[in-house]
This record gives C-alpha cells, structure tokens and sequence, in this order.
C-alpha cells in the first residue's frame, strides 16, 4: 500500500509534506512548525480567502491571542517564502478580513511506503553517512590536538625541564611511551564510534534508541575524557620512570614538567571536544532523529552539552594562564618559547570561544528541530490511522 504524499511547488519555494519542510532555492529554510502549518493552511485554500477568524481557530484552537500573534505570522511566513508586505507576490493581504494565497501553485505526488504497509521501515535516514569517513573524522579530530601538543611538550621539556644528562633517557622514553599512548587513544576513540555507527546502520529496519543518540551526542565529551586519562597517565608515569631509568629526578625540573603536562591536559580537554561534539551533532545525530517522535528525550542531553561546553571554554581558558605559572618557574635563558606558547594560547582560547558559541548555535537549533520533528510525528499519527 502507497501513501500519497503531496510536493507543493510555487516561485521558487518547494514545500514536501511528507517531510513537513520547506525548501527555497532548493536550501531547506528553517520556518517553525507554526509557519509551516499556516502555510498549508493558505495552500490548501489557494485563491481563496482565508479569514482571520478561520486563522485564529485553526492555528490556536481553543486559545485566546491578540491580533500580534497571526501579524507575526504572516510576517514570518512571508520571510520564509521570499515574500513581504509591499510585494504581496505568495501571500496576499485582503485588508480587514484575511488572507489569500495568489502565488501560481504546482503540486504533484510523493509515492511513500505507508506506515501501515511498513511498519518496520523508517524515513529518517538523511544522506549517505559513510561509517569509515565517521570513523576517520572523529579519530582526526580527537588525535590531531594531541599530537601537535606532544611536540610542543616534548619542545618544552627537552630545552627547560630535563637535564643535559637525562635527556637521551627522556628520548628514548618518549619514543617508547607516545606511539603505545596515541595507540590505545585511536582504539578507544574507535569503539567509541561503534555504537553510533551500528545505529546509523539500523536505521533503515529501526528508530535509533535513546542510548545510542546520547552516546552520539556525548562522543565529544567522551573522547575528551579519554584525552585527560592519558595526560594524566603521561604526568605519573614519566617522572616515575625517568627516577627508575636515571636513578635521580630534579624536583624543580619535575614541577616544570608537571606543569607542562597541565597545560597540555587542559587543550586535551577543550578542542577535541569542540571538535567532535560539533561535527556530531551536524553529520551523525540527525540521521539518527530525522522526522523521530522519539527525538524531544534528546532536549535534556542536548542541555547538558551546553553546560558543558561552557566548562570546556574555561579549560581553554586555563592555557594562557598555566602558561604564565611556566614562565614564573622557567630560567632565564629561553622565555621566548613560553611567550610564543602563551600567545599561541591566547589565539588558541580565541578559538574556543568561536567554537563555544558555533556550538552553542548548533545545539539550540537542534533542540528546536527535536521539538519540531517530535510535534511533526505526533500530528501524523492521526492521518496515517486513517
């Protein structure tokens, strides 16, 4: 059994009721569900008078509003389709009484599996979403900050933290410690991605469950705390075993070092998960809730990622500022290199702060569209019993 699901098209506006989206130019515009639903409202009446009161009682049934509220609709509408109040080209205003839509209108059908006939088949899987260009994007995003501050702190330590005489010791301890460290890192950040990878997968036979789009969702912070663990591994295993490798361990030297692992951790902590979280929540995550009832349980995760990201901002923070405690503790010798590190922290924490709020955009725009897509399901529910 096929359901008939129509695609309006008018100007150079696509309106798919199947999906309940809008597209302009082909670009999908991001009109609320109020907007979309008076869309339809004029569309379905096309060329004929639409009353304010018809309006009222279809799009706030059994509310009181003011007159602001359908002025701001239309006004939205009109935005969204391309059109304004002077033009009047899609919508038009019969001054005192309603509304009209006079745009020339195309509409054909959309052949769709009915939920009836498939219920077991779900539409929500959006684009080709490769499981290795996940995998790899990810194990680049969480690995490469790592690498380029394992040379900063291996720069770091060889010219102010070690000794002349341990430092072929402290080489041949890096060569050994990082490639077995950056090793169990990629295995982890790459079971990491299983799980959402198999989701993505059973989308064509299955919703994504709650689990799998928290796990998706939280990726960035995971992999973060990854990047700490081994920092910090990297903080107690290094001076232990230079003294057992040298015999001796200067306190000063080993404080330097400390601090340099700090500063390390803090950038470990703050990009990656930018990084990841982002590309998490604009590639993976909405594969997994497209056109899902079930996505409005996400609101609270996708909450707490703000939160979090504000912490993470202050982590990028403290670079400058660990920075400036190495200076204090450095010799005299080669300060250039900190100040050349402290102002490459400064940029860095520039950075974060434009990821922070990018982010920040990106997760109130899907909390939106989980309300949306959630509200979109509900009120299908009833057409597709029918």
């Amino acid at each position: 059994m096929l359901t008939e699901l129509k695609k309006y098209r008018f100007a150079d506006c696509e309106f798919d009721l199947g999906r309940f989206e809008l597209r302009r130019a082909g670009e999908k515009v991001d009109a609320s569900t109020k907007t979309l639903d008076l869309l339809l409202l004029l569309i379905e009446n096309e060329g004929t008078l639409v009353t304010r009161d018809e309006l009222f009682d279809a799009l706030w049934p059994g509310t009181v509003v003011n007159e602001g509220s359908l002025s701001n609709a239309i006004y939205e509408l009109r935005g969204a389709v391309g059109d304004d109040a002077q033009r009047q080209a899609i919508v038009q205003t019969v001054r005192g009484r309603g509304f009209r839509f006079v745009a020339e209108l195309e509409a054909g059908p959309d052949m769709t599996p009915s939920v009836d006939a498939q219920p077991s088949r779900s539409p929500r899987r959006r684009g080709n979403v490769s499981p290795l260009r996940i995998t790899s994007t990810i194990l680049l995003l969480g690995l490469s900050p790592q690498g380029l501050l394992a040379y900063v702190n291996w720069l770091y330590n060889s010219t102010h933290s070690i000794p002349d005489s341990m430092r072929s010791a402290f080489d041949v301890l890096v060569g050994f410690y990082n490639p077995i460290t950056f090793s169990v890192g990629a295995l982890w950040i790459f079971l990491l991605t299983r799980r959402p990878i198999r989701a993505l997968r059973r989308q064509e036979v299955a919703v994504a469950t709650l689990e799998d789009r928290q796990r998706t969702l939280l990726l960035g912070h995971t992999a973060a705390l990854v990047g700490v663990a081994l920092w910090i591994a990297a903080g107690i295993l290094y001076p232990t075993l230079l003294h057992l490798m040298t015999g001796s361990v200067d306190a000063r030297g080993t404080l330097q070092f400390l601090a340099s692992l700090v500063l390390c951790g803090l950038a470990a902590v703050a990009y990656p998960f930018f990084l990841i979280t982002r590309y998490a929540i604009r590639v993976i995550y909405p594969a997994l809730v497209f056109g899902s009832e079930e996505a409005s349980a996400d609101q609270a995760t996708l909450l707490r990622l703000g939160r979090l990201a504000g912490g993470y901002l202050v982590a990028a923070g403290g670079i400058p500022l660990f920075t400036v405690i190495l200076l204090s503790l450095s010799g005299s010798g080669e300060r250039w290199l900190l100040a050349l590190v402290g102002a490459l922290g400064l940029v860095g924490l520039g950075a974060a702060f434009l990821m922070y709020r990018s982010l920040l955009e990106d997760l109130t725009r899907s909390v939106r569209d989980s309300k949306i897509a959630s509200n979109k399901a509900r009120s299908a529910i009833p057409d597709s019993a029918t």
